[in-house]
């Protein structure tokens, strides 16, 4: 509600007003002030309000808006309770403009002409090093593209706001190249720093990536998953930021297709061994069958750079619903029907090669004997097994891990069980993920 007078006569009058030099009778608020600036403050308590409400807030905020212009150690201003009628022009002189690190905007209304914070928060770029900036329960209908050059931010809150609907909480993250923390209504996200520099050395390559519908459900969890686990805050980078790749429609697809493996990995690995394996040998095992299996039938065919292969590869994964349906959530349907040349033959030779890897429990023995992870594992839980083989020399040792593999894999669950490794790794990215604002759910998540 607008308070009469407030904005346009008496904070504008300081626009005319020539400050003193900063004192230490002027520096606090407790001390004296000068004859022109006392008749000013005492002009402010008596002020007629015609809501009693609103008489103590509107008048601290008009003593720190004075103290932050006579303080030069002052960072931060507090306008909470107010109608704003557009920015003070005296906050974007020297040394003013510089100062400001820290603005906190609570209940606050525009003038009736303009009665949400929108044309405000186009002016935010005028501070260069504004770093904190803090709304709560102001009418936003939308984000101007001037206050997308506040670079500085690291910090920035809108809770209980009218923020719009199109509003996405990890598309702000990445546009705001430092910031680190967000919170919204149904969102709360702290970056560390580590995490946030990989996303800026990335951030070119991410954005494209969040074009696609599955990684963008999904980032959130990523995000989530990055804080937690070390290892797949380095698996993550290393996926969207190799080295000497050329980046198009395949290598993207390939790159969700990866991320989305390592983070069932991470997440499996903390059920035990049991849904490690299966995760393994059900999920893993036939994506890296299928990619040495397009690998030798792009290089047969005669291809001509090294990146066809990962063409044909997300090509047939395309193709191979039936097959990973029940192991993969993610299928580059775009490039199920690329330029590479598929026919039928390919797609069935292609399947029966994997179903007989997939059936056979000596393949399966190697290839988890290959992972160091599944060494290690065995290593713990069969140490005098291990240790025992491991003086004999390589070829017993290989044997003995292929023994103790069989033993593991015989007590995993049978196979129409497997599908609870799945369901249960998909409730946990459900829950974790942030669908985006037409979402029906608008749970509140916290990473």
């Amino acid at each position: 509600m607008a308070l009469q007078g407030f904005s346009s006569s008496f904070l504008r009058s300081l626009d005319n007003y020539p400050l003193p030099p900063p004192t230490a009778r002027t520096q606090h608020l407790g001390g004296d002030w000068t004859p022109k600036l006392q008749q000013m403050i005492d002009a402010w308590a008596i002020k007629e309000l015609q809501i009693s409400y609103f008489q103590n807030s509107v008048l601290e905020v008009k003593k720190g808006l004075v103290s932050f212009l006579v303080n030069p150690e002052k960072r931060d201003l507090v306008l909470n309770e107010i109608c704003l009628d557009g920015l003070y022009p005296i906050l974007n002189q020297q040394p003013f403009k510089d100062r400001l690190e820290t603005l906190s905007l609570s209940q606050c209304s525009m003038s009736e002409d303009c009665n949400t914070l929108n044309g405000f928060l186009a002016k935010m770029n005028q501070f260069p090093n504004l770093k904190d900036l803090h709304v709560n329960e102001c009418e936003i209908t939308e984000f101007p593209q001037e206050f997308l050059e506040c670079r500085n931010l690291k910090k920035l809150e809108f809770t209980e706001c009218g923020v719009i609907e199109s509003f996405d909480p990890i598309q702000t993250i990445l546009d705001f190249e430092n910031l680190t923390f967000l919170q919204t209504n149904r969102i709360k996200i702290s970056l560390p720093d580590s995490i946030r520099q990989g996303l800026n050395q990335t951030r070119s390559i991410i954005q494209k990536l969040y074009k696609d519908d599955f990684f963008k459900r999904n980032f959130y969890s990523y995000l989530s998953l990055m804080k937690q686990d070390p290892e797949f805050y380095r698996a993550f980078f290393a996926i969207v930021n190799p080295e000497g790749v050329e980046w198009d429609e395949a290598q993207y697809a390939l790159s969700i297709s990866l991320v989305e493996q390592a983070a069932l990995l991470m997440r499996t690995h903390r059920q035990g061994i049991a849904y490690y394996a299966e995760c393994l040998i059900n999920t893993v095992w036939p994506l890296e069958l299928l990619r040495d299996f397009t690998e030798r039938k792009a290089w047969q065919d005669g291809a001509v750079n090294p990146y066809e292969p990962i063409q044909t590869y997300m090509a047939f994964l395309g193709n191979l619903r039936d097959l990973f349906n029940e192991r993969i959530e993610y299928f580059p349907t775009t490039l199920a029907s690329s330029s590479t040349p598929l026919n039928e033959v390919d797609l069935q030779t292609a399947q029966h090669y994997i179903e007989s890897q997939l059936s056979s429990q000596e393949a399966a023995c190697l290839f988890l004997i290959k992972k160091p992870e599944w060494v290690d594992y065995l290593r713990r839980e069969f140490p005098v097994e291990y240790n025992i083989a491991n003086t004999e020399g390589a070829l017993t040792l290989c044997s003995c891990l292929i023994d103790l593999t069989k033993l593991v894999l015989d007590q995993l669950p049978s196979k129409k069980d497997q599908s609870v490794v799945f369901s249960h790794t998909k409730r946990w990215r459900e829950e974790q993920s942030f669908a985006g604002p037409s979402s029906a759910k608008r749970h509140h998540r916290e990473i």
